[in-house]
C-alpha cells in the first residue's frame, strides 16, 4: 500500500466523519459527497491525519482516506 505523507492528494468518500484537530474548537462534521484533499499533517496523532476539507482544517481517520496512485495507460496502437 502506498504510504500517505503531508502534500498528497487523497480521495475522502462521503458518509466520513471528520473532527477538528486539537487546539481549534470542538466540532465535527460528515462528509456528503466524495471529495479529493488535501494532507497537512501525519504526525499528530497515529490514527488520524490533518486534511484540508473545505478551506479548514479537520482531522480523518486515516483508514478512510485513499492515497490517489497513478495507473500507467498501454495502448495497444488502435
Amino acid at each position: 500500500m502506498t504510504e500517505i505523507k503531508p502534500g498528497d492528494l487523497v480521495f475522502l468518500p462521503s458518509d466520513v466523519t471528520l473532527l477538528r484537530p486539537p487546539g481549534l474548537g470542538l466540532g465535527f462534521c460528515k462528509t456528503l459527497v466524495p471529495r479529493h484533499v488535501l494532507v497537512l499533517d501525519t504526525q499528530s496523532n497515529p490514527d488520524y491525519y490533518t486534511v484540508l476539507y473545505d478551506g479548514e482544517e479537520w482531522s480523518a481517520y486515516c483508514k478512510d482516506l485513499y492515497p490517489i496512485v497513478e495507473k500507467e495507460v498501454v495502448n495497444n496502437g488502435s
